[in-house]
């Protein structure tokens, strides 16, 4: 086995394939490469790591985007039951709770729902306007 392997690698050197074998390999490392960093509370975090990614901040959506991509499924129509769907249901939800009281709820989640109704990305201004969207 390690003859075999030996004699390949010399192949792919004495032929000008080591070069494809390179660009092959940073392709690959590229695509596997990590998207984020954590870095936790406490922690003394490099500045550059927490930065913005290049090409500036990503806009903010607005609650009727966020609604329409993440929101739709449970809060539309049809819905899921027990999800408010219209103003009206709305309404005893933010009178008992307020509008940051629901941003809270959908942060962790409440009852069926998941953490930012499965909206990871999503800032708590951008559900406070998907919530804001629904209850006008």
């Amino acid at each position: 086995m390690k003859l075999l392997q030996t004699l390949v690698a010399a192949t792919v050197l004495f032929s000008g394939l080591a070069f494809a074998a390179d660009e092959h390999d940073q392709a690959l490392i590229e695509r596997i490469k990590a998207v984020g960093e954590v870095c936790q509370a406490g922690a003394n975090c490099d500045a550059a790591a927490t930065a913005a990614p290049a090409g500036g901040a990503k806009a903010a959506r607005s609650g009727a985007d966020i609604a329409a991509k993440n929101c739709a499924m449970c809060h539309g129509t049809p819905g899921i039951p027990g999800a408010p769907r219209t103003a009206a249901e709305w309404k005893p939800r933010v009178a008992a709770k307020g509008i940051d009281g629901l941003v809270a709820s959908a942060t962790k989640g409440i009852n069926a729902m998941p953490p930012k109704g499965m909206c990871m990305d999503c800032s708590p201004a951008e559900l406070k306007a998907a919530i804001q969207h629904y209850t006008k």
